[in-house]
């Protein structure tokens, strides 16, 4: 990696992880991040959408999801075929709904969006709005980008904090925890993960992102 190649990076872990600057060195060369520092946020939203409600959350994750973006060879073209560019979400019945990009003013962009936030809601229910708020967030650009961002540079690729990603959602009947799980996009060349969980109370915890081997061709 060349030296300029690793300044951003490394002054968003030093800063986040609060870890010494040869930890993050070494951590950046060998494809890892490390986990933020106790209560240390790498995104928020605005304040006035913390009221209690979820639909600061919703807003913004509905925002951020149309505008899915590919990630590139730093000495190549685009990572992955246009079509697979887009925010796919699983739920735990097996069912997937996947993103478009494109206008919210656009009928079936908006009808899109509104599912996915809708099977959001119905997973997490209306009762529990600190939690659907948290789970929205951690779907938005504030709960991803912290980690696609500049997260491959180690590989060859450049990302941005809009990159998009396979999401996994289920719910502990027992806690009623919600956990997602991140995951590469169809079609790119490594896999990777890392988990959020939200409690009912809308804490969030979320494991270092780990880049894993390449896929199979």
């Amino acid at each position: 990696m060349a030296h300029m190649d690793i300044v951003y990076p490394l002054m968003v872990m030093m800063n986040e992880s609060g870890e010494s600057i040869d930890a993050c060195i070494a951590a950046i060369r060998e494809g890892r991040r490390l986990p933020n520092a106790p209560y240390v946020s790498s995104g928020t939203g605005h304040l006035e959408e913390l009221d209690g409600t979820a639909d600061g959350g919703r807003r913004t994750m509905i925002g951020d999801i149309i505008r899915s973006t590919n990630a590139k060879y730093i000495n190549g073209g685009p990572v992955m075929q246009q079509a697979d560019t887009r925010f796919t979400f699983r739920f735990p019945d097996g069912s997937t709904l996947v993103a478009r990009i494109g206008d919210l003013g656009k009928r079936e962009v908006s009808q899109f969006c509104t599912a996915i936030a809708d099977r959001i809601e119905t997973l997490c229910g209306k009762v529990h709005p600190k939690q659907l708020s948290a789970i929205y967030f951690a779907l938005s650009q504030s709960g991803t980008g912290m980690n696609t961002k500049e997260g491959f540079r180690s590989r060859g690729i450049e990302s941005d904090e809009h990159m998009a990603l396979t999401f996994t959602l289920a719910r502990d009947a027992a806690t009623g925890s919600v956990t997602i799980t991140c995951t590469e996009p169809q079609g790119f060349p490594f896999h990777f993960h890392w988990i959020t969980t939200v409690t009912l109370s809308g804490t969030v915890t979320s494991t270092p992102m780990v880049i894993e081997a390449p896929q199979a061709q």
